[in-house]
């Protein structure tokens, strides 16, 4: 259990650098087949994302032990806070439709209503502002918020992204 912490700890702190280097959460690295999603009436194909995002919620689905110490939660924040509108909320959309048809445990409730809270209501402004500042600096924190004529709370809620 220990290790899965510290795994979690070292991933979370990889994140956070690269994304505050300039790596792009809403990068798609290649197109994906569609999904097959069946509603009470219909069935129907609906796109899958390739975001990073897409492939971390689809992957924790599986995994019940990931869930403890809120981990997963803060992996995900990450990407909450950094992602554009659209592409976090067609992830989050999918992803909350996947997990009728997906129940975990006990241990992956909380990431499951985390889910459904973020899709469900929109961003805070002081939230949108950062992603609109992130992608106008080309997602390079880290090398430009230093040189932004800000006060020093500003600069810190900016280059801290969880």
């Amino acid at each position: 259990m220990l290790v899965v912490s510290s795994d979690f700890v070292a991933v979370h702190l990889w994140l956070r650098t690269i994304l505050q280097w300039g790596a792009n959460p809403d990068l798609e690295p290649y197109p994906s087949e569609p999904i097959i999603c069946h509603s009470q009436s219909a069935i129907f194909l609906k796109h899958q994302g390739t975001q990073p995002v897409s492939h971390y919620i689809h992957g924790m689905k599986d995994s019940d032990s990931l869930f403890e110490g809120g981990h997963a939660e803060e992996l995900l924040m990450l990407f909450y806070n950094t992602m554009s509108h659209q592409q976090l909320y067609e992830c989050l959309n999918t992803a909350r439709s996947m997990t009728h048809f997906h129940p975990l445990g006990a241990t992956g409730k909380d990431f499951l209503s985390l889910i459904s809270r973020l899709s469900e209501s929109p961003r805070s402004l002081s939230q949108i502002a950062r992603v609109t500042v992130y992608k106008s600096l080309n997602r390079d924190l880290a090398s430009k918020i230093p040189q932004l004529p800000l006060p020093n709370p500003v600069k810190n809620y900016l280059l801290d992204v969880l």
